[in-house]
């Protein structure tokens, strides 16, 4: 008789270690998923609050300026006389541009760090090196545009009396883009209003890192979390930007009507 039988101690069973190393399985898959949900929550509020500085810098220009927004432009943002909302970095990896360059809300915005969503992790390949973006959000383009307006269907905003003829509140801002479509160093927006083949598009895509939501700012000051619902919108991270047809969308039509005010049908 063994030691343990002579204490009246009997051995585990093959099934006994078996339903036990499940249990133990099953524990930490729950703990991994507890700890990545506070963690995806705590980066969504980190990424509110970014969104938030951001939308006061983007006011406090507006507001030294005589109500005139900070102009978006693809091509500007380089020098006197041209300025955009940030400078334009073709490789978007030099926090020194956006706060430093001629970007007009660079110098109300103070930290590099408010223009990057914490969860997004893309990043430049260069010369078999990884470079983080720097940025990972835009500006509604419909926000003054530099050339004026985007088309004949729609206002394009120059001051901010212009937007609350409308109203503040209805109108985003700045948005966290999507990694496949964020415009390289140009921080622009664009909801098409148009139609290809009949149906609206998009080639701009929100994020969706926070639970298929996003945070955007809007013209009055506040900032909210947007959660999206078309499969559409929720593409897979796959380093190929490409045009979205959006027929029936719901996330395309809330897009359009917080973009901008539709005057007349495509």
């Amino acid at each position: 008789m063994n030691r343990a039988n002579k204490l009246g101690l009997g051995g585990f069973t093959l099934v006994e270690l078996l339903v036990t190393i499940s249990i133990i399985a099953i524990l930490v898959t729950l703990l991994a998923s507890a700890l990545h949900g506070a963690k995806v929550k705590a980066h969504g509020g980190q990424c509110l609050n970014n969104h938030r500085q951001l939308q006061f810098a983007w006011t406090m220009y507006t507001d030294d300026n005589y109500g005139c927004l900070p102009i978006v432009d693809p091509n500007g943002g380089t020098g006197p006389g041209g300025e955009s909302w940030i400078t334009p970095d073709l490789t978007n990896t030099n926090t020194t541009n956006l706060l430093k360059g001629y970007g007009s809300i660079g110098p109300y915005s103070k930290s590099a760090e408010i223009y990057k969503c914490p969860s997004d992790r893309s990043f430049l390949l260069f010369k078999g090196q990884k470079f983080p973006h720097v940025r990972s959000v835009s500006l509604n383009v419909y926000m003054h545009y530099v050339y004026g307006d985007i088309n004949d269907l729609t206002i394009t905003f120059q001051k901010i009396d212009a937007v609350a003829k409308y109203d503040t509140s209805r109108f985003f801002v700045i948005v966290d883009e999507h990694e496949d479509t964020l415009p390289t160093g140009a921080g622009d927006f664009t909801v098409g209003l148009g139609r290809v083949n009949g149906s609206p598009w998009l080639i701009h895509l929100p994020s969706a890192r926070h639970g298929n939501a996003n945070p955007l700012s809007f013209a009055d000051g506040h900032v909210e979390m947007h959660r999206w619902v078309d499969p559409r919108i929720l593409k897979p991270v796959n380093g190929t930007p490409q045009l979205i047809l959006c027929e029936n969308s719901k996330d395309q039509q809330w897009l359009e009507q917080h973009a901008t005010v539709r005057l007349k049908g495509p």
